[in-house]
């Protein structure tokens, strides 16, 4: 066991180094304290080569410009490959080729953020349906313009391994370095648009080749070591669902063919669970912004840009000024809750783990004090001179805690959104067979059973049934989302003018036949 002290205005501090307070005991900085950056970067590179790295491809396929200049020689060496050149057939994202390209307004102009919103509307189109050139001629000259870097980038998907190395400014904390995390979705736009516009070509078999690639994409870029890149992946996933769907419902696939796409899909690694990708790379994250704070000359200015509250240097200096904090104890309070988010993980359905994540943080806010924390004023309660240092090093400990929990909670939405998304998709494939035997659709999920499904899957959002309903030649398939109510399979999206200012807006979740609108 190593103790760190640390020198600050009121006198030396301590912090011991071990398991139960740093959880990571090493590697060492020069002045004894851990270096949570270099630790996470060891763990995810375990196993890692150049030639099973994918991660190698997602870059030459983007080049270095999201890599800052001062650290783009140490990034490269840690990927295990030399530096790439500046310039080259690089991913070109939507709105920076439209606004070189296709003259687009700079973003200091008035009509750039209209400009902006129709065309990403455009775009986005293009994901969810089949299309022509004809149709969204802008979208198709951007996927010209990506040929090239996209046919590197799928050229690497094969690879098992995804590890793109974290490398900070002027050795600065774990927590302020910048993920670049545009690569896996501008390469799932490009996917997904690609396949929707080889449906309307009648190009199947390239459609789900497509389809499969996002897939990958975001099995990939799940590998990632933090919640951040996991709801990204989740995104990602989300999307090639959706282009599954349109898929089987425009292409007029067989029943072979759908099964042959769903063994290839089945075939791929499973996307990694929430606490897969928590477990490890959050809490380093977490530990290493309550370490920063005690620096004697802080590699970040103030708990804003730790944190994202708002609380400046006054706050922070009363955090690490008064002597009755006990840092030994916050950190190990900070470990007990991050074992708590894992126990809560291990819940047997994501809706428990949903309600227990959701305890947990109440739990954590009521602690900490009511209206704590996350203005200036409400910090300040928690260094009343009434309190004794048990209370102090408690309530700072969950305070702390509950900032991190907040992507914890974010992170399990998203991992059911996407397992709703997945098992709609299968309910989807399942009814297009039934079609192809009967010439029509089922009048009730039931009739699936147990030809075309063993089982239909619950709706994760209510633990109940999806509701199906036969419409015309069509059906209407729908989750009731994450409020958790039936509102008749609308959602906003669907009229967003309609329900910009409602306080309740609907989320149902669902999926449409061509034949059945909204």
């Amino acid at each position: 066991m190593l103790t760190l002290f640390m020198s600050i205005p009121s006198g030396p501090r301590t912090i011991t180094v071990s398991k139960e307070t740093t959880y990571v005991t090493g590697p060492l900085r020069p002045d004894g304290s851990v270096d949570f950056l270099a630790a996470l970067n060891e763990h995810c590179r375990e196993g890692v080569t150049p030639e099973n790295n994918a991660a190698i491809g997602f870059w030459e396929a983007a080049g270095p410009k999201e890599i800052p200049p001062e650290v783009r020689a140490e990034f490269f060496r840690l990927l295990g490959i030399g530096p790439l050149p500046e310039t080259g057939h690089y991913f070109v994202p939507f709105i920076e080729y439209l606004q070189a390209a296709e003259k687009g307004p700079p973003a200091w102009d008035p009509e750039y953020q209209p400009w902006r919103e129709q065309m990403e509307r455009k775009r986005d189109r293009a994901q969810a349906k089949p299309w022509s050139r004809e149709v969204f001629p802008a979208v198709a000259r951007w996927l010209d313009a990506n040929e090239k870097p996209l046919a590197v980038l799928v050229a690497g998907l094969r690879r098992p391994r995804f590890y793109s190395p974290l490398v900070a400014k002027e050795n600065g904390p774990l927590c302020q370095v910048d993920f670049p995390l545009l690569i896996p979705r501008d390469a799932a736009q490009l996917l997904v648009a690609r396949a929707m516009l080889r449906v309307k070509q009648g190009k199947t078999d390239e459609a789900c080749q497509d389809l499969l690639a996002a897939h990958r994409v975001a099995r990939l870029a799940g590998q990632g070591p933090t919640l951040v890149s996991w709801l990204v992946a989740s995104v990602v996933e989300q999307s090639a669902c959706s282009g599954d769907v349109a898929l089987v419902h425009d292409a007029a696939l067989t029943n072979d063919q759908i099964r042959k796409f769903r063994g290839d899909l089945r075939g791929l690694p499973p996307l990694r669970s929430m606490e897969e990708a928590a477990g490890f790379g959050e809490r380093l994250m977490g530990l290493d912004c309550i370490c920063t704070l005690l620096q004697e000359k802080p590699r970040a200015s103030n708990l804003s840009d730790l944190f994202g509250i708002g609380a400046g240097g006054d706050a922070q200096s009363a955090l690490v000024t008064d002597r009755r904090v006990d840092w030994d104890q916050v950190l190990r309070i900070a470990n007990e809750r991050y074992d708590q988010v894992g126990e809560a993980c291990r819940a047997p359905t994501l809706l428990e783990v949903r309600d227990r994540l959701t305890r947990l943080a109440r739990d954590l806010d009521l602690s900490a004090s009511a209206g704590r924390g996350r203005e200036p004023t409400g910090l300040a309660k928690l260094f009343s001179r009434r309190k004794s240092a048990a209370e102090v090093s408690q309530q700072i400990g969950d305070f702390l805690a509950g900032i991190f929990m907040g992507a914890h909670l974010a992170a399990i939405r998203g991992e059911i959104r996407t397992r709703v998304a997945s098992d709609m998709r299968d309910v989807a494939w399942a009814l297009a067979e039934y079609r192809n035997d009967h010439g029509e659709y089922p009048q009730s999920l039931k009739e699936l059973l147990p030809k075309y499904m063993p089982e239909i899957p619950k709706d994760l959002f209510c633990d109940g049934d999806y509701h199906f309903q036969r419409r015309g030649k069509g059906y209407l398939l729908y989750s009731v989302g994450p409020n958790g109510k039936d509102d008749g399979g609308r959602s906003a999206s669907d009229d967003p003018k309609k329900y910009e200012h409602a306080a309740d807006p609907p989320d149902d979740i669902a999926i449409r036949t061509p034949e059945e609108k909204p």
